[in-house]
């Protein structure tokens, strides 16, 4: 692994650059840390900077983003509302939803689908079941490529967009051989 091209910036992200903003840690899951106080464990655990994907993009020299994560517990749409998708269009994309951690943002799992499905010719759709306890193994649903079907009020999951179709059928087989290696 090359480790020169991995970059680490403490800030958190959004849509628009702030200081101060409370940070909220759990007892019950490191996986649930983040800007959003959604869980009834959540504590302040300290004030963060936050700045766009855009500015941090252009403050590491980064031209291209072959493939981005985004799993920011319910801010994911306001992290990618903060690219600038004129510089800056990732390859592949995945980013996760669940209604339950995006309601106090005011957006919806079908709001992100759609933000997606704008910029993007496909869009996978990763179904997990809803999430019994947070920090333990979660059990996933099945991949779909519309979402029709999807229990978005109970589940969760992320949305995969590709700009290329071609590379459907391999990110498809992929998720299912990975998922069905956790059973």
């Amino acid at each position: 692994c090359n480790f020169d091209r991995v970059m680490l910036d403490g800030r958190a992200l959004s849509d628009r650059p702030q200081v101060g903003v409370d940070f909220f840690a759990s007892s019950e899951s490191d996986g649930i840390h983040g800007l959003n106080d959604f869980h009834s464990s959540h504590f302040i655990s300290q004030k963060v900077e936050v700045t766009t994907l855009a500015r941090s993009l252009k403050e590491h020299n980064t031209e291209f983003i072959d493939y981005l994560k985004v799993d920011t517990e319910g801010n994911d749409l306001r992290v990618l509302q903060g690219l600038d998708w004129g510089s800056h269009f990732p390859e592949v994309l995945m980013c996760e939803f669940e209604d339950f951690k995006t309601a106090s943002y005011g957006y919806s799992s079908m709001d992100l689908y759609a933000y997606l499905s704008e910029r993007y010719s496909t869009v996978l759709i990763s179904e997990w079941h809803s999430v019994r306890k947070y920090g333990t193994l979660h059990r996933w649903r099945r991949v779909a490529d519309s979402p029709e079907g999807v229990d978005f009020e109970r589940g969760w999951g992320n949305f995969i967009a590709i700009r290329d179709s071609n590379l459907k059928s391999v990110l498809v087989s992929a998720i299912e051989k990975q998922a069905g290696s956790d059973d």
